[in-house]
């Protein structure tokens, strides 16, 4: 041990070695261990979150199957072709030919479920009552009772999942999923069941993708669960261990335990309730901790190797590091010496290095430092004499002044040999002794004196005011005082004038013609002037102290105030308000607040200051100016002329609504802005000029120009502008609006040829129109309508009066005549019926209207005659139609009534009154509801509110009389509407004779349903036997084509077998090789046909799998011989996948490209190109071969998947059927495009998913 102490105290290299290798070793193995525990922990949260990862995953799988074969079941259930079936097997007899039509077409509809889902195992249909299987895929089953099983009693409820369970007859694993089937009206009339295939379910378990462990189910009573049994080979019974004990109780979690065989596993398990059964994962303990295990030991042994390297380095480098440390320590005992000289060589660039180069750097700071310091005293001496104060050195024990400045020379008129050696109180300077005294105390109580205030004497006798600052200091070991002394004259007067100041800001304050109110920080007043009280009311003592809520603030702004406020003592000093304050009298007035905050030396808020104007008046002028504004621009909008504003820049101040219109622009998009801005072309400038012209010239300027519309049109218009002036004089602007003459210029050059057409139109108005003086009542113009209309000629109508042209019959009088005429000469339009005179005599019936007009600036009554004979005659013969029609009503033959949309009774018909018993009287107090029972109220409401107006509909109903009996009636009623309000219109008819004739129609139909299903059934014979006849057809097409083209391979064996058996005679071998070989080629192109044939005909089973297409087709070229010259060309991405039986669709494949080959080798007149190519769509994957050959004409390719049809003299003819059918088998086609002369391209498609 202490070899061991004194080894490592011995040298510097020890100790650095000894702590770093003892430490390695320790860390190493704490490394080590944490590390090892660590993965561990990270191990056992990551498997635990895989396992439940895996179990999610099978679950959701799991969930996903269900969901699925429940959504088949749910869609059987509602189909309504299942339910009228299903109807028919619950309400017929087994023998009725519904019953066995419905059974039959039933099962080949779910036949087809039980082929295409491999997940149904079985499909039942159970009548409601006793759970008896009135239907099933597996006929065994048909007839038995399930009414004790749950998926029954559950089912008939609701959708129900009868979890994993012993199948009755097999005792196989199984899930049945059951629905209600409910009828037409929703009545619940038996059970649909579906026993599902576990397969997918032992699938799911049994492919868990990359987990490396086993996932099992167990059932209830913890038995292995299989698709096909219960239980396992070597555990055919339940099993014990922690995990299935657990899941079986229905926890869920992770654990560590000992599996079915003994081997510890980490295990996630999970209880499935909708299933009945338990989910575990588990994965064993040492494949699941290998990992951490690993770790550990490969870092434990990296780190003792490492240590073993880190101890030779520690020795290598702590030799290096105490070499230079040794220098350093000799640098040091000489720099204590005083030698400042001494440098050490810097030979490394690590720490020691930096360590040397800095004691380096501070040996040659240290030397520097020695050399500053020698000039701190002459530094330290220039800023003394240049401070601006006074500054006194003198000794603590007789006042003596040892050092002064220039200051303190200045100031006390002394040069500095004749202060120093002498006391102030000798050079004169204090102008009391007592404050020299007072002061003296002061410092020896506590050693210093701050802001000590007193009077000195200059050196020419002129006293002034100074503030000393004094500390008690040691100067090489004696007690001295420093003192520094402020001249106050410049602050005294700075003061003087600031009081002289503050008296005229309260002059001024109290004399200033605006309130001005200062508030403390809790918004109470300070300073009130005179301004004030006479603004408020208040005088300055009834003010100062108050609240300012108290004061002039009522309850009704101070919500907007408080915010106001609170800005202002937050620093805002921008806080202006106009609002309502109330006065000393109870009066409301309104005033502007210009607020100042107050704030101390360090910006802190102490108050504010407002300057208040009272601007009740003023506000009032504002509200006033404001509304005539809004009035002015209400007016002006409400002209339809565009009018507008522009100032002396020529930018629109303002316009109207009408003049935004116009340019298709908002006010806001106009304002500011030049006509250059808003016209943007040509005109800008012709309107520019003018304006510039109208503010040279003044007054007023009127011109037309053209204006382009907003509506996109070119409009003439009149512009009329004017300058208006400012109040001192000074053109401010222009006002003007735009008259849009477009209308007046056409009209203008309408009337030239309007003036030409008038007589004509005049005469060729259809009405008679009279022209009349309006002053004298002469006639000036009549046109033609009027001649034929009256019998006159032009002369004779001009010099008729009213006598001649009315009949003076009562009231048509001539009286009335002239009071009408009289009328229309005061401008009132007058329309009215006249009974009219013709020259002949004649009366008749006219409408005339009288309108005063001036034409060509002379007054003029226009009357308007139109002949209404006519239609006095059809009004007259309407009225006798509605006579008629009431009497019609009356006497019909139907039952009718009108109501309101309660069914209140407005009015009924006589036969209304007849059928029901009752008197028109009563029955206009009575509701439609209080003899109509075939329908409910609500029933008859829902009714009326379906109706369409206009349109009928028929309501089957049963009325009852008065005296209690019934009978049945159809109601067709019509809704209308009337003033807002729907009324209906309802024809009850009489059907209880019609009734009766229904029902022995209703005998009669069902004899004849009857008769039908007798001739159906012998319909039905016939043409099963017309297919037997189609089938033999085309089994004797099938036999001859089969048999022709077996013939000839067969008759080439034949000969070749009768050959051989000379040959064999003659020993000929070679012949006899050759003649084999024909033999057996011919043998299996008989094997091919007949292989060809079994493949169109039988339908085989296969699994799709996904192959990258490009790469499948590519190999499959790369194996294909072609002939040299033919050009194979191949296009397609990289990646492009499809779900396909690959044999399958090589076979396909294949034989379309061997068909473009054979294409090829017709033509020989140009090069022969066969393309083929991969293309992706939006929803499937489309092969394509493409050759430029002959083409197929449109007979054979309508023809070209008949089975049989060929153009070859070989082949039977099925290549393209076998094509189509593989195609189909993958849900995808063949599609053909051909032309003569232009080649051939198939396409094969795939679905993408």
């Amino acid at each position: 041990m202490n070899k061991l102490l004194s080894w490592y105290f011995g040298k510097l290299s020890h100790r650095l070695v000894g702590p770093s290798l003892l430490l390695g070793i320790l860390a190493v193995f704490l490394l080590s261990l944490i590390s090892y525990f660590t993965v561990r922990n990270i191990l056992e949260k990551s498997i635990s979150h895989n396992l439940e990862v895996a179990v999610d995953l099978q679950n959701d799988e799991l969930n996903r199957w269900v969901e699925d074969q429940k959504t088949t079941i749910v869609f059987i259930s509602r189909a309504p072709f299942v339910r009228e079936r299903v109807a028919d097997l619950l309400s017929r007899d087994k023998d009725h030919p519904y019953y066995q039509e419905s059974y039959r077409e039933l099962s080949e509809y779910l036949y087809s479920y039980i082929k295409n889902f491999k997940g149904l195992r079985e499909i039942m249909l159970l009548s409601n009552h006793g759970g008896e299987v009135i239907y099933s895929t597996s006929t065994e089953h048909e007839g038995e009772s399930w009414a004790l099983d749950s998926f029954f009693l559950e089912g008939k409820e609701a959708l129900y999942i009868q979890g994993v369970y012993a199948w009755r007859q097999s005792a196989q694993p199984t899930i049945t999923i059951a629905r209600p089937l409910l009828d037409a009206l929703g009545e619940k009339e038996g059970v649909l069941a579906v026993h599902l295939n576990l397969e997918r379910m032992q699938n799911v378990i049994s492919h868990p993708g990359a987990f490396k462990g086993e996932i099992y189910l167990v059932d209830k009573f913890k038995t292995f669960l299989n698709a096909d049994r219960f239980g396992r080979e070597d555990f055919p019974r339940g099993v014990q261990t922690v995990g299935i004990d657990r899941v079986v109780a229905g926890e869920e979690g992770t654990g560590h335990y000992l599996n079915y065989q003994g081997v510890p596993v980490v295990g996630y398990y999970r209880w499935i309730p909708d299933l009945e059964v338990g989910i575990v994962a588990e994965i064993p303990r040492e494949l699941a901790y290998a990992s951490a295990k690993h770790l550990g030991l490969l870092i434990g042994s990296l780190g003792l190797a490492l240590i073993v390297t880190l101890v030779l380095g520690h020795v290598f480098f702590a030799r290096r590091i105490s070499r230079p440390l040794g220098d350093m320590a000799r640098m040091a005992q000489q720099v204590a010496s005083g030698d400042f000289s001494i440098q050490i060589p810097v030979l490394e660039q690590d720490e020691t290095g930096v360590l040397a180069k800095a004691l380096n750097q501070m040996v040659s700071h240290l030397k520097q430092v020695y050399e500053e310091m020698s000039n701190t005293a002459e530094n330290f001496k220039t800023i003394f004499n240049l401070n601006p104060s006074s500054i006194v050195v003198q000794r603590f024990d007789n006042g003596k002044l040892v050092q002064v400045n220039e200051g303190f020379c200045q100031m006390f008129d002394v040069t500095t040999m004749q202060a120093l050696g002498r006391s102030a109180e000798e050079l004169g300077i204090w102008h009391s002794n007592i404050s020299r005294l007072r002061l003296a105390v002061l410092l020896r109580r506590k050693g210093g004196v701050i802001d000590y205030e007193s009077h000195f004497v200059r050196g020419n006798g002129d006293v002034f005011a100074g503030i000393i600052y004094s500390r008690v200091i040691e100067l090489s070991g004696e007690k001295h005082v420093v003192s520094i002394m402020v001249d106050l004259s410049d602050i005294r007067r700075t003061e003087n004038e600031l009081r002289d100041t503050s008296e005229r800001l309260q002059l001024l304050v109290q004399r200033m013609p605006i309130a001005c109110i200062a508030w403390n920080n809790d918004f109470t007043v300070s300073l009130w002037n005179p301004a004030a009280e006479q603004v408020f009311g208040y005088p300055a003592a009834a003010a100062v102290g108050k609240h300012a809520y108290e004061l002039v603030v009522p309850k009704s702004v101070q919500a907007m105030v408080e915010p106001i406020w609170g800005k202002l003592l937050a620093g805002d000093s921008t806080a202006h308000s106009v609002n309502e304050n109330i006065t000393s009298d109870g009066r409301l007035i309104v005033c502007d607040w210009t607020n100042t905050t107050l704030k101390d030396e360090h910006g802190n808020a102490i108050g504010v200051i407002s300057m208040v104007r009272d601007v009740t008046e003023e506000k009032k002028a504002q509200d006033s100016l404001h509304y005539q504004k809004e009035l002015l621009q209400t007016i002006l909008d409400a002209i339809p002329a565009p009018i507008f504003f522009k100032g002396a820049d020529l930018l629109y101040k303002g316009c109207n609504q009408a003049f935004c219109d116009a340019l298709g622009l908002s006010h806001d998009s106009i304002v500011g802005r030049s006509v250059h801005d808003i016209t943007g072309d040509e005109r800008a400038k012709i309107y520019e000029d003018a304006d510039k012209d109208l503010l040279r010239k003044g007054g007023v300027q009127i011109y037309e120009a053209k204006f382009p519309h907003a509506d996109g049109s070119e409009r003439d218009v009149v512009f009329h502008k004017a300058v208006f002036k400012n109040p001192d004089g000074s053109i401010g602007g222009m006002v003007g609006n735009m008259l849009d003459v477009t209308e007046i210029r056409k009209a203008e050059a309408e009337l030239a040829e309007s003036e030409l057409n008038y007589r004509e139109i005049f005469n060729a108005s259809s009405e008679a129109i009279i022209i009349r003086d309006l002053a004298t009542g002469k006639i000036l113009d009549v046109n033609q309508s009027m001649l034929d209309m009256y019998g006159y000629s032009f002369e004779e109508a001009i010099a008729t009066t009213i006598d001649d042209l009315s009949s003076g019959e009562p009231p048509y009088t001539i009286d009335k005549a002239y009071e009408n005429l009289t009328r229309a000469k005061s401008g009132e339009f007058r329309l009215f019926e006249w009974r009219a005179k013709k020259k002949d005599g004649t009366r008749f019936w006219v409408e005339i209207s009288l309108q005063k007009s001036t034409i060509r600036g002379e007054s003029r009554v226009i009357a308007v005659i139109r002949d209404i004979t006519q239609r006095k005659e059809v009004e007259q013969a309407h009225r006798e139609s509605e006579e008629r029609f009431h009497l019609l009503l009356e006497h019909a033959a139907d039952a009718l009534f009108l109501h309101d949309a309660e069914g209140n009774i407005l009015t009924v018909n006589q036969r209304s009154c007849d059928w029901l018993g009752y008197h028109r009287d009563e029955l206009v107090e009575m509701n439609i509801s209080d003899f109509e029972k075939g329908n409910s109220s609500d029933q008859l409401r829902n009714f009326w509110k379906s109706l369409e107006t206009g349109k009928s509909s028929l309501l089957e109903g049963q009325h009852t009389r008065k005296d209690g009996s019934t009978y049945p009636v159809d109601v067709n009623v019509v809704k209308f509407v009337f003033q807002d309000a729907d009324f209906f219109l309802a024809l009850a008819r009489d059907v209880s004779e019609r009734r009766a004739t229904e029902q022995e129609l209703e005998r009669y139909r069902d004899r004849l349903e009857e008769l039908v299903q007798e001739r159906t059934k012998q319909l039905e014979e016939a043409q099963e036997e017309l297919v037997l006849n189609e089938r033999l057809a085309v089994l004797g097409q099938l036999t001859a084509t089969v048999s022709h083209e077996l013939r000839n391979p067969l008759g080439t064996v034949k000969n070749a077998i009768h050959i051989l058996g000379r040959l064999i005679e003659q020993g000929d071998a070679d012949r006899i090789e050759k003649t084999l070989d024909l033999a057996g080629r011919n043998v299996n192109r008989c094997d091919g046909i007949i292989n060809e044939l079994l493949d169109y005909t039988r339908q085989q089973e296969w699994t799709p799998v996904k192959i990258d297409l490009g790469h499948w087709l590519q190999s499959l070229l790369d194996e294909q011989v072609v002939p040299d010259d033919i050009e194979v060309n191949r296009n397609w991405n990289k990646g492009i996948v499809a779900n396909c039986e690959p044999e399958r669709l090589r076979r396909a494949v294949l034989n379309i490209f061997t068909n473009g080959i054979q294409a090829l080798q017709e033509i020989s007149s140009r090069r022969r190109v066969l393309r083929l190519r991969i293309d992706q769509e939006e929803d499937r994957v489309v092969l394509s071969i493409a050759d430029n050959g002959p083409g197929i004409d449109n007979q054979t390719l309508e023809r070209i998947f008949e089975p049989m049809f060929s153009t070859k003299n070989f082949g039977v003819g099925l290549g393209m059927p076998i094509v189509k059918n593989i195609m189909e088998e993958h849900a995808g086609g063949i599609e053909i495009d051909s032309s003569p002369g232009k080649g051939t391209t198939v396409s094969l498609w795939l679905p993408r998913n």
